[in-house]
């Protein structure tokens, strides 16, 4: 992540959509450097996450917890 495409917010969610699993990341701008503070995996290997009804469900509620934070999708 280039650390100048970082909006000016000091706080955004990356989500990084896999073909194995789906990445949900809170990260910081702090002191000039870039900072995981949080993580989520989603492993969509298990058979009950592969509907899209049952992933968006999952992904609102880490959302959900995460706060509301702009996003970015890499």
């Amino acid at each position: 992540m280039n650390l100048f495409s970082l909006p000016p917010t000091r706080r955004l969610l990356v989500i990084d959509p896999g073909s194995r699993c789906i990445k949900v990341l809170l990260v910081a701008r702090l002191m000039g450097n870039v900072r995981v503070l949080r993580h989520r995996s989603i492993d969509l290997a298990e058979g009950d996450l592969l509907a899209p009804e049952a992933l968006s469900r999952l992904l609102d509620t880490i959302l959900q917890e995460f706060g509301p934070l702009p996003a970015a999708i890499s």
